[in-house]
């Protein structure tokens, strides 16, 4: 009976995840947020992190 309600939580667990791999913690640690909060409220969290910043090869660097 457990099980009907941990692995739905760990599928949306992962999907939540899956949106944060672009953030500064990645996968695992909004992965792992959204364990311990709950999908929810770490997708919540993912609207207020920022992406990570894309490096661009073109760019000249200027030191």
């Amino acid at each position: 009976m457990i099980l009907e309600f941990v692995i739905p939580y760990l599928i949306l667990a992962a999907i939540t995840g899956l949106f944060g791999i672009r953030t500064r913690i990645g996968f695992w640690g909004v992965f792992f947020l959204s364990i311990i909060f709950s999908p929810i409220i770490t997708l919540l969290f993912l609207f207020l992190l920022k992406d990570k910043p894309k490096k661009n090869p073109f760019e000249a660097k200027l030191d």
